[in-house]
């Protein structure tokens, strides 16, 4: 048994116990042990990694990655950063041949983790880049410098929460891209979710939550409260406070919204079971423009149900009422210029008319 001379690079001061681990490793016996992520540069690009172990006799080795699901560009991947404890092992049949593999990490105590900085990174360099990362939170917590010691759970605040079950499920990568799918209740707070969140705080929710805890919606969101909000039902209160109802849609943005179809029409409309309104409102400085920019054809039609329906114009004391009926125009002051044309009404000229006599008092005759 070659023991000796298989762990001879691992120095004097390794133990019996290691010593045994070496020899079974080096005659090839199927093992698993822990170890620590040393690098994570791949030439091959297949997800190996360098890692120390105490069972590999000569030092630090590459492990292949063994992938839940993997083949031919497709699969699930996903890789530890330098630090952390992974599972690494060898097998004594193998096609296509492999010396270690890894095939999962280890939550242990001592992991240190920082809102600015991944602690776990892939690569280390004097430049920092790859070590910094910006987070914003979404659960009013602040960010900060500070280094923190834990098994390193992924928000474990949120995870365990008021409960102390893990009740939800997550996959977070180091800069803090977050995938979250939740049914956590207690008497603090019921949630019942699947979130998708950018480590700046770009996020989409979509809660089957009561709505008193502010679920039963989905909100599509940015971390400078621009949203698309789809609410199935409303808290009682915020029909009030914000407007959102029942069966409901808000999109919210702070600066341009912009509505374009390329190659077909826009249409705004209200169902016929519906007596709600339709309005557009400009509660700024600006105005209210509607315009047609088609061939010479092009029209802009206001249009009103024949029988009963009006259309209404008004400005201040001044107003324009269209119905089946006609027209009325009322105005303190009305003025009529025709550009050195002539206004006609029932065929007559307004210009060129003529009154064969006067009329009773003041009153002219019928203008010809």
């Amino acid at each position: 048994m070659p023991i000796k001379s298989e762990v001879a690079a691992l120095g004097k001061d390794y133990t019996p116990i290691q010593e045994e681990i070496a020899s079974q490793t080096a005659m090839k016996v199927n093992f698993l042990a822990f170890g620590v992520v040393r690098e994570c540069l791949d030439s091959e690009h297949a997800g190996r990694i360098k890692v120390a172990c105490a069972a590999f006799p000569r030092g630090e080795e590459v492990c292949d990655y063994v992938s839940p699901i993997a083949g031919g560009d497709y699969g699930m991947f996903a890789v530890p950063g330098i630090g952390s404890t992974v599972l690494v092992g060898q097998t004594s049949f193998h096609d296509p041949p492999t010396q270690y593999f890894w095939m999962g990490c280890l939550y242990t105590p001592g992991n240190e983790s920082c809102d600015t900085i991944k602690t776990q990174p892939y690569i280390k360099e004097e430049s920092g880049v790859q070590m910094a990362r910006t987070v914003v939170k979404d659960n009013g917590e602040e960010v900060t410098h500070d280094l923190k010691v834990s098994y390193g759970t992924p928000d474990e605040n949120s995870l365990y929460g008021t409960n102390h079950l893990p009740d939800s499920f997550v996959l977070k990568h180091p800069c803090g891209h977050t995938f979250v799918m939740t049914d956590k209740k207690s008497s603090q707070t019921i949630e019942k979710l699947i979130k998708i969140k950018t480590a700046e705080n770009k996020r989409l929710i979509m809660s089957d939550g009561p709505p008193s805890a502010g679920g039963d919606n989905i909100l599509l969101a940015d971390e400078n409260g621009n949203q698309l909000r789809i609410t199935s039902n409303a808290k009682a209160t915020e029909a009030e406070d914000t407007g959102v109802t029942d069966n409901s849609i808000v999109l919210q943005s702070k600066g341009l919204q912009t509505l374009q179809s390329l190659n077909g029409g826009v249409m705004v409309s209200v169902g016929k079971l519906s007596s709600d309104d339709i309005e557009i409102a400009n509660a700024g400085n600006g105005d209210i423009n509607i315009a047609a920019f088609g061939n010479d054809g092009s029209k802009v039609r206001i249009q009103a149900p024949k029988q009963k329906g009006r259309i209404e114009l008004s400005c201040g004391d001044s107003s324009i009422i269209i119905s089946n009926e006609g027209i009325r125009i009322n105005a303190p002051d009305i003025s009529i210029n025709g550009g050195g044309g002539d206004v006609n009404v029932n065929n007559i000229s307004l210009t060129n008319h003529t009154h064969q006599e006067r009329g009773k008092g003041n009153m002219t005759s019928t203008p010809k």
